[in-house]
């Protein structure tokens, strides 16, 4: 799963046994043969066992416009709303995030993908998270070894559930 869609563990902190899992579906509607419309949805969730940590799960639901503008470059447009929730507090976090989207292939094995956009968020926990807006995004870069293997190396910003340890959080991440 893309890593804006599985609940954030990126905080490191003590051992601990811990359940997470996600769930993601999408729908591509190919209105030409160079234009697309996506809707996406994901639901998460992040459970600790044997500490006392801020269980959580998470819901995503986004639509992206995407036109390919030639056989190497592709544009779009998205919007993507999350909500951050904890099973035993009375906290949420509300996310609303539209983007640019520019996606270049450099090679059949290389490609790039970059979106940029300002994210939007409120929490009922306003001393940990006020409300405010940021530019948030993504990049990437994805080399295809086979045509079942790739690397990858990724950069997120934005807000995340804050990995058990807060209740919400900025993050910027290298994966």
């Amino acid at each position: 799963l893309a890593p804006t869609i599985a609940p954030d563990q990126t905080i490191f902190s003590q051992y601990s046994q811990r359940i997470s899992n996600a769930t993601a579906g999408s729908l591509t509607l190919h209105v030409t043969g160079r234009t697309s419309v996506t809707a996406m949805g994901s639901y998460g969730i992040l459970n600790f066992l044997d500490t006392n940590r801020y269980n959580s799960h998470q819901e995503m639901a986004g639509m992206t416009f995407n036109h390919q503008f030639s056989v190497r470059n592709t544009v779009g447009v998205k919007y993507t709303y999350t909500a951050f929730g904890y099973n035993d507090l009375p906290v949420t976090i509300a996310t609303h995030e539209p983007s640019l989207i520019y996606e270049h292939l450099w090679s059949r094995r290389l490609k790039s993908n970059f979106e940029v956009g300002p994210q939007w968020y409120e929490s009922t926990e306003t001393t940990a998270l006020p409300t405010r807006m940021i530019i948030a995004g993504n990049a990437s870069v994805t080399y295809n070894l086979t045509n079942v293997t790739s690397v990858d190396l990724g950069y997120i910003r934005g807000v995340s559930g804050g990995s058990a340890v807060f209740t919400g959080s900025r993050v910027d991440t290298v994966s």
